[in-house]
């Protein structure tokens, strides 16, 4: 059975969708969902973020500083999520499921971003000091999930 987006993760869907136009790029990718996650301030993923040291701002200057260097699609029309994003929103799925969440959440497209450690969004992550460990584990601290399952 698939599931539905909670509204919190429906939210930085959008705004996902919105940042990778504003990026002027053709997708949007692991990097524009993290950003929308950011975006969020008052949820569950926005908050680990932040505490963790990373801001909407710093991110997206870092996100379009990427795109200068790869490139910008210009006026080519925007054809939907990478390859990545759709691995990650596909794990997603399986996260909240394995949870027995009703929903999925913006904790279930964060810990998605984690697990595809080989992506745009991580990397930049990375690039920027960001401890990917810690907020993986105080994403499973602030959901209650146990760290050994």
């Amino acid at each position: 059975m698939r599931l539905e987006y909670n509204k919190y993760a429906s939210c930085a869907l959008k705004k996902a969708q919105k940042d990778a136009c504003t990026c002027h790029q053709k997708y949007t990718g692991t990097e524009h969902i993290l950003l929308g996650l950011l975006a969020g301030e008052d949820t569950l993923a926005g908050k680990v973020l932040s505490d963790n040291g990373l801001t909407y701002e710093a991110y997206l200057n870092t996100i379009l500083a990427e795109s200068a260097v790869l490139g910008q699609a210009g006026g080519l029309p925007h054809v939907g999520y990478s390859p990545k994003a759709d691995q990650v929103l596909t794990y997603a799925q399986q996260i909240a499921s394995d949870m027995e969440e009703t929903r999925i959440g913006t904790e279930h497209l964060l810990l998605a971003l984690i697990r595809e450690s080989d992506c745009i969004g991580t990397r930049l992550m990375k690039s920027m000091g960001i401890n990917i460990k810690k907020v993986f584990i105080d994403l499973l601290d602030a959901t209650g999930m146990d760290r050994r399952d």
